[in-house]
């Protein structure tokens, strides 16, 4: 998916300048092209521009929609069903747009010095030319792997809600950021509206490729595209491979019968580049998310496809019904709005960094809603506009990204479902079984745990020595660096793997009716320190990269 950056200011910036800044952003393992547009009184700096971003005036798609009439192209016209961010312009005004759910993080900053709107921090930050760290984002972070609802690294920077469009009058210089109500898109059940939504699709602008597992998800995916041309990638470790029920075996039978092209990637750690490949996520990332599993490999998954021309990839990430919940810690928890204050051993933590993330009152469960109601809100108002897009701005570097799933008609669909054929996805899975009813299930991913990779002594090689560095020391502390330490030893002597194994088989063989009597609501979670460990890291990797961007851009 195209990186993009729109720059509206009195002064131009130099094209140089602009140039830098896509090549500041771009992969440092691809070979991308940068693209920068004038308009009047605006720039617009594209990175790997997609093909429904070649038209020198627009409109600029990042994403994917049906095309319909056309007539969502033209200023003030309706907002198109798809996934994406929308940037369309005539002769005096451009629109920036989000879908149903701002599944594409849209970003901006509005100030005396201009204003900018991108879909990456990083751009954003370079053109201001200094870094503001976001304490809040530091403590969502370090709590949960993620900036929370709304945050960026630099507080000066927001982001675009669903639904939202923001006008620039390019001749009076007036600025408008509004959210609008968009009339509803789904008019059939949601089998048949996905059906309708893969019949758009337009798999022949372009190398297409999906992204297939073992689940229901991408199940569906391949029966609602069948007749369309792509091919199919699934990745694994090489034991994964070997073992009938995971998820790279089951992709490869599924792919076979559907007689798809498959390309089968090995998703290893090595030794020589782990470092850099370490890294590269941070910097990817834009420190959003500290799930490295399937990147531990440096993104090589992608270069290589993007190599081999593929520009777009299809994508399963839906809205379909959350995991069935009892308490109010469930809803929290799985959904990864947890606080250190939440957390039996958070005290130490909270004090180093002079408080705990908090969640807004907008998270919080209102006095009619349900317990299911809540769940489903947080679901597709979090997690699918703060946690996916998180994930995807990995791949965006690469290619550009289609989830069918996320399509506001679809969205639609779901949302019109009972809460009992929607609680944990079941109206869809009753259906997707009778698909490809001679191949099963996966039962098991193909990636290693967290757990596993940061249990690894090269990794742990990595982060203590850039936590025992200067900078990470005048980041955080000394005092809370030496207490992580002291932490790290504890917990390596708990074994955590085993740990983890015999979680993993209490979940798979008690009943969750079973393990909510066991959990009482009031209990609390216990802090990961590897986890806290291999965050701080992260951060203090990402944020000595933001100095050394604003460094390169601004001695041009």
């Amino acid at each position: 998916m195209t990186k993009f950056l729109l720059s509206i200011r009195k002064d131009p910036i130099p094209i140089d300048r602009c140039m830098e800044v896509g090549r500041n952003i771009s992969p440092n393992n691809a070979n991308v092209e940068v693209k920068v547009h004038k308009f009047k009184g605006s720039t617009l700096v594209l990175v790997n521009p997609g093909t429904n971003c070649s038209e020198d005036k627009g409109p600029f798609l990042i994403g994917s929609c049906i095309e319909g009439s056309g007539e969502w192209k033209n200023i003030g016209g309706p907002f198109p069903d798809g996934n994406y961010a929308l940037i369309r312009t005539n002769n005096s005004t451009i629109e920036v747009l989000t879908d149903r759910l701002a599944s594409t993080t849209v970003w901006y900053y509005h100030g005396k010095d201009g204003t900018y709107i991108s879909n990456s921090q990083r751009a954003i930050i370079m053109m201001l030319g200094s870094f503001k760290l976001n304490r809040e984002a530091l403590k969502w972070f370090l709590a949960a792997g993620n900036l929370g609802p709304g945050n960026s690294w630099d507080y000066r920077i927001k982001t675009m809600g669903p639904d939202s469009i923001f006008s620039i009058s390019l001749n009076s210089e007036r600025i408008k950021l509004e959210r609008k109500i968009v009339p509803e898109k789904g008019k059939y059940n949601v089998i048949q509206q996905v059906m309708k939504t893969a019949e758009s699709i337009n798999t022949e602008a372009g190398k297409w490729i999906l992204s297939l597992s073992g689940g229901y998800d991408s199940r569906f995916l391949l029966k609602s595209l069948r007749g369309k041309d792509f091919d199919c990638v699934t990745w694994g470790t090489d034991r994964s491979y070997h073992l009938k029920s995971s998820d790279p075996s089951i992709a490869t039978k599924l792919a076979i019968l559907e007689e798809h092209n498959i390309e089968m990637k090995q998703l290893e750690m090595c030794r020589d580049t782990l470092k850099e490949d370490i890294y590269r996520f941070a910097i990817l990332s834009e420190c959003r998310t500290d799930n490295i599993s399937a990147y531990i490999d440096g993104m090589q998954i992608w270069k290589n496809l993007f190599e081999k021309g593929y520009r777009k990839i299809i994508r399963g990430d839906e809205v379909f019904g959350a995991k069935k919940v009892f308490n109010e810690k469930q809803v929290y928890q799985n959904a990864s709005l947890v606080c250190f204050s939440d957390m039996i051993n958070g005290a130490e933590v909270k004090e180093f960094l002079g408080g705990s993330n908090i969640i807004p009152g907008e998270y919080m469960r209102k006095n009619d809603e349900s317990l299911f109601e809540w769940r489903e809100r947080i679901f597709q108002s979090f997690e699918a506009r703060f946690i996916f897009p998180s994930l995807n701005s990995i791949k965006e570097h690469y290619m550009d990204i289609c989830n069918p799933f996320l399509y506001h008609s679809v969205v639609d669909s779901v949302n019109r479902l009972s809460p009992n054929k929607r609680s944990s996805k079941t109206y869809i899975k009753n259906r997707v079984k009778r698909f490809y009813p001679s191949i099963a299930f996966s039962t098991s991913s193909g990636i290693e745990s967290l757990s596993t990779i940061l249990s690894d002594n090269r990794v742990k090689e990595i982060i203590w020595k850039e936590l025992d560095g200067k900078y990470a020391r005048g980041l955080f502390s000394d005092k809370m660096i030496e207490w992580m330490r002291s932490q790290s030893m504890v917990s390596e002597r708990r074994k955590p793997q085993k740990q983890e194994r015999i979680q993993r088989w209490v979940e798979h063989n008690i009943p969750h009716l079973v393990l909510n009597f066991l959990v009482k609501k009031d209990v609390k979670l216990n802090l990961d320190h590897q986890r806290l460990i291999f965050r701080c890291f992260l951060v203090s990797i990402f944020i000595q990269h933001l100095e050394k961007d604003n460094l390169k851009v601004q001695s041009i």
